[in-house]
């Protein structure tokens, strides 16, 4: 990782570039916390989980709350 803030989301400035919301392919941004990121076109959020942003669509999520 390149510094200090790809660390806390644990995903680097040039991947978050390339990654698009699977519900409508608009640009994702980290939420202010950095534990997720955020689709500013659709208002959905996806958690990282250890470092792995979980780019599945709400109603594909399993296991969660089970």
């Amino acid at each position: 990782m390149s510094n200090a803030e790809d660390s806390v989301g644990g995903i680097s400035d040039e991947l978050l570039q390339v990654l698009a919301c699977p519900v409508c392919r608009g640009a994702l941004s980290y939420t202010k916390d950095r534990k997720a990121l955020y689709c500013g076109k659709c208002r959905q959020v996806y958690p990282i989980k250890e470092g792995v942003p979980v780019l599945l669509p709400p109603n594909n999520i399993k296991g969660d709350a089970q």
